[in-house]
């Protein structure tokens, strides 16, 4: 039975990802090979990494000004959640964003919707939908991202977004309840994205923003669960699993093993940022250099983005080189071979040499230390196992990709703005 929420309560509820190639996802295929699912993830990656260059890029007058409109672009997302929408509850999967901030899906009576395979949302059956109109909060909380209109006659909100592929998503704002898991949610801000154009997936129905923002899921949910949002992700290539996401009095990340690190706030300001220090392989440290104050070179704060979106973890060229270097001294006998595909991997050593990749430890501000093992530093391709940290020298900032946050629940505190992590054996960590 679903559960209401009470506003002066601290609540507390969960649900599960879907990897859009589990069995479980309107995307799985079974004809398709491991080496396939793994190019696949490789292409969402760079997609991924062009949209962080698309904004982390900007010239500095352009963030003086910037709106979510000339910054947003739509990528091929890695994980689905559940939630359904309106009363009666209308179940759909959309994809989940840490980048993005505003919640979405396809809706009907639509003027011009992309095919989609799930049932579509309808919102003149729901008894709960309640178009916002153009003086409310929530309304012109919209104007400073340039996301919002409004239409004169009817004085009814609506938003819009474009992507920087062209792509529109169109409709009105509402207020909707949802329901996660088995908890309900009223009076929850909702796209009703009823007019659309461009390259969207019929496998999704729209995205869940979990980004900072006002809107997000995250930010509309900030009074009842406190700032607190947590998932545990367990190994996408066994596709026959779920990961988990919590809210709330569920997320609460603490116990034996747990470390945490600040997070930074920064342009673009719905985006996590951690400070890496440096990374260890056994006892070589590597330093995460990024700035230098009278010759002297010191860490820069917020040097690193904690993303879901992205399967690999890219670092910055000088100090993936020291990497490789020390990761290939540490590995001894076995010689590198040069990848021969259009992937993105640098290190690779064949699988018939048996070699075994040594635990790299990523060193975060306050004291954090992740302790990799080889099941998310590496991974099986062709007749190849290879290092999922790639260098990229353009971005300014790294990445800490989903397989290098394998096996670790990871909750953020908002509220005293933290992020926590906990080791942790994902596939026994359900609902």
């Amino acid at each position: 039975m679903a559960q209401h929420t009470n506003t002066s309560k601290f609540i507390g509820f969960s649900t599960y990802l879907i990897h859009q190639d589990s069995i479980e996802s309107p995307m799985f295929d079974s004809l398709v090979s491991q080496t396939n699912l793994v190019e696949r993830a490789i292409r969402r990656s760079r997609s991924r990494l062009s949209h962080f260059k698309s904004i982390l890029k900007l010239p500095d007058h352009a963030k003086e000004i910037s709106d979510i409109e000339s910054t947003l672009v739509k990528t091929p997302e890695e994980y689905l959640m559940e939630i359904s929408i309106g009363t009666p509850p209308v179940k759909q999967l959309a994809t989940i964003d840490t980048a993005s901030v505003i919640v979405w899906t396809q809706c009907l009576p639509c003027m011009k919707c992309y095919e989609q395979i799930q049932p579509m949302f309808n919102s003149r059956n729901s008894l709960t939908y309640n178009v916002l109109r153009c003086n409310t909060t929530q309304c012109k909380s919209l104007e400073r991202h340039n996301i919002h209109g409004c239409l004169e006659a009817t004085h009814k909100c609506e938003y819009k977004v474009t992507y920087k592929d062209k792509s529109i998503t169109y409709g009105d704002l509402a207020l909707e309840t949802y329901k996660i898991g088995n908890t309900l949610l009223p009076n929850m801000v909702y796209g009703c994205s009823n007019a659309n154009k461009g390259g969207f997936d019929m496998n999704t129905a729209g995205i869940i923003g979990l980004g900072r923002g006002p809107l997000s899921l995250v930010g509309q949910l900030g009074h009842l669960i406190r700032g607190k949002f947590s998932y545990c992700l367990v190994n996408w290539m066994e596709r026959n699993t779920r990961s988990k996401i919590s809210f709330g009095a569920n997320a609460i990340v603490s116990g034996r093993g747990t470390v945490s690190t600040r997070l930074v706030s920064k342009y673009p300001f719905h985006l996590y940022y951690v400070t890496l220090e440096a990374i260890t392989i056994q006892n070589k440290r590597i330093k995460r250099v990024t700035k230098s104050i009278e010759n002297k070179k010191i860490v820069e704060k917020g040097n690193m983005v904690i993303d879901s979106g992205s399967m690999l973890t890219y670092l910055p060229t000088d100090m993936y080189q020291e990497l490789e270097d020390e990761l290939i001294s540490a590995i001894g006998v076995a010689i590198p071979v040069q990848n021969p595909s259009e992937a993105d991997y640098k290190l690779c050593y064949k699988n018939t040499t048996n070699i075994q990749f040594p635990t790299i430890i990523f060193h975060f501000a306050g004291g954090a230390n992740l302790a990799l093992t080889s099941t998310s530093t590496t991974i099986r391709y062709m007749d190849l196992t290879c290092l999922v940290i790639v260098p990229d020298n353009d971005l300014g900032v790294a990445i800490f990709g989903h397989m290098s946050q394998m096996d670790y629940l990871i909750g953020y505190d908002l509220k005293n703005w933290k992020i926590y992590f906990k080791p942790t054996d994902c596939s026994m960590h359900q609902i």
